[in-house]
């Protein structure tokens, strides 16, 4: 099921520049096969998290400053990055220090990546340039979006998700859910909502009902 309102005034034929659209929500919500059916679907997306490790994995200067927050433990052997530790140390009661100290090491890179590929995607004709990023509020990024969709499901359903992909905990997972947006600030705030409580079938149907109309809306909505 996905809320909105669309006031028909709104939709225009074409747009002068691609529409940037964010996508989020919560651990374990489905964000990212919203953004999955979106590239499905002829749009760009751009997944925060993958360039996130992909920047972590290629950026020596990032890999120093990670081996002096967190240890030599945060690299393996193998030289490659111990995402698993990293993770459990940051997320851990009481380190909210070292989650922000991550994010302080790992966000200027990311988003000027984000920016990059953003404005080559633009130059290469694309219409509608999505990005996937679970902490897009938190990041206080909103405004720089025409629209954001929020994706929200029942604690219990997210919890579930996540431990058929993974081996954390509920605890581990409630413990990561503690760090961002809930899902009422995320109704409140986001310009869509996708209710992804049902099957991948319901889900499809959603993103398609979206895309039915998303690309028609007219650009920066949030400029005065």
């Amino acid at each position: 099921m996905i809320d909105t309102i669309i006031d028909d005034n709104d939709l225009t034929e074409e747009n002068s520049e691609p529409l940037l659209i964010g996508i989020t929500g919560g651990i374990g919500s489905g964000k990212t096969s919203v953004g999955t059916l979106f590239a499905q679907s002829g749009h760009i997306v751009l997944n925060a998290d993958n360039l996130a490790k992909e920047i972590m994995e290629q950026n020596t200067d990032i890999q120093s400053k990670l081996l002096s927050t967190f240890g030599k433990e945060s690299i393996l052997q193998n030289g490659e990055i111990d995402f698993s530790f990293i993770s459990s140390i940051v997320f851990a009661e009481g380190n909210t220090h070292l989650l922000n100290q991550l994010n302080e090491i790992v966000h200027p890179p990311l988003l000027e990546r984000l920016f990059n590929d953003a404005m080559k995607a633009a130059e290469q004709g694309a219409e509608l340039i999505c990005i996937d990023m679970a902490l897009l509020f938190e990041a206080g990024l909103e405004f720089g979006f025409d629209y954001i969709v929020g994706i929200v499901a029942d604690q219990k359903i997210k919890i579930g998700r996540v431990q058929e992909r993974t081996h954390l905990s509920e605890q581990d997972i409630l413990r990561r859910m503690k760090h961002q947006i809930d899902d009422q600030e995320l109704i409140n705030k986001a310009d869509f909502i996708i209710d992804n409580n049902g099957s991948f079938d319901d889900l499809e149907q959603s993103v398609n009902f979206l895309l039915s109309f998303i690309p028609f809306l007219p650009n920066n909505k949030h400029e005065e």
